[in-house]
């Protein structure tokens, strides 16, 4: 997405994209070994400011090109590894976790991030499904 020609992505952005990687390999792993319940006290605070379109796009690009190296990681530790990120730089985001009911009957779980009404990361799966049972972050 954010690149200087279409071979080379600028060093900025290699930083940024290093950055999201160890976020989602620090939440995958970091949930891998402790219940959710503590690791999302290792969600940065404080922010309050209205994130702009291009910090929304960069943080979706560095996510979803993060977590393809990131073994395995799913919605949840790239939802946070999102929040994260964007709490870092200032910006107010929010965690939302949903529930739904399968075809099969089985209870199945999504995590996205929202940016005032704007969908960060998540969005693969079609949201008006889910049920929202929990909102971790904060709002402008």
């Amino acid at each position: 997405m954010p690149r200087a020609n279409a071979d080379r992505l600028k060093v900025a952005d290699v930083r940024y994209l290093m950055a999201t990687w160890g976020l989602v390999v620090f939440y995958r792993t970091a949930l891998a070994i402790a219940p959710y319940r503590l690791v999302k006290y290792a969600l940065p605070t404080g922010a309050a400011r209205v994130a702009p379109p291009w910090a929304l796009a960069r943080t979706r690009w560095a996510v979803s090109s993060a977590s393809r190296a990131a073994f395995g990681a799913t919605c949840l530790p790239q939802a946070l590894a999102a929040n994260a990120l964007l709490s870092l730089q200032g910006y107010a985001s929010v965690v939302r976790i949903g529930v739904r009911r399968g075809q099969d009957g089985a209870v199945q779980a999504h995590a996205w991030v929202l940016s005032e009404d704007r969908v960060v990361v998540g969005d693969g799966e079609r949201l008006e499904s889910f049920t929202p049972l929990t909102d971790l972050g904060t709002r402008p």
